[in-house]
């Protein structure tokens, strides 16, 4: 069976007949972020690098096509999102080994305390799901709401005739 394999690698013919929508996105900064979400500025446990990081990939995952005149929100929350589990799992430098592994543990969303003899429940149903539902994005409110506008962003229009 003989076929052309330029077919399989050309996002532009794979693109046209899909839902796959990749352009360039327009610039977006740091100050753009810190506009939006300026609790995230300035904090040492929180460089600019790393934050920069997550722009690069938001912009490789929010793509302003898909997501028209709320991309600039879409980027935002993304990268919102991105932070807050960075410093979730953030510990000192001076830390010691254990310390980073506790760091570094899924975290689950407390589901009950107690306060004589000191306890707390944790559910970890939302932060294990798979990918396919989302489930890392349930850990943050930016997730939760980077995820509702992202399934409206993907819904495609619809013709009824």
């Amino acid at each position: 069976m003989s076929y052309d394999r330029r077919i399989f690698n050309d996002i532009g013919l794979i693109g046209a007949a899909s839902n796959i929508k990749k352009n360039e996105n327009p610039p977006f900064d740091l100050e753009e972020f810190y506009a939006v979400y300026p609790q995230f500025q300035g904090l040492e446990e929180l460089p600019d690098e790393i934050v920069k990081m997550y722009i690069e990939f938001a912009n490789e995952v929010v793509n302003e096509n898909r997501w028209g005149k709320q991309w600039k929100l879409g980027m935002c929350l993304f990268v919102a999102h991105f932070c807050s589990v960075y410093l979730m799992s953030y510990s000192d430098i001076n830390s010691p080994a254990a310390a980073v592994i506790a760091a570094g543990q899924s975290k689950g969303l407390v589901s009950s305390k107690s306060v004589g003899d000191v306890s707390v429940s944790y559910d970890f149903s939302l932060a294990m799901q798979n990918v396919e539902n989302w489930g890392q994005f349930n850990l943050t409110m930016f997730g939760n709401q980077y995820v509702s506008i992202a399934k409206l962003m993907s819904k495609g229009p619809m013709w009824v005739w």
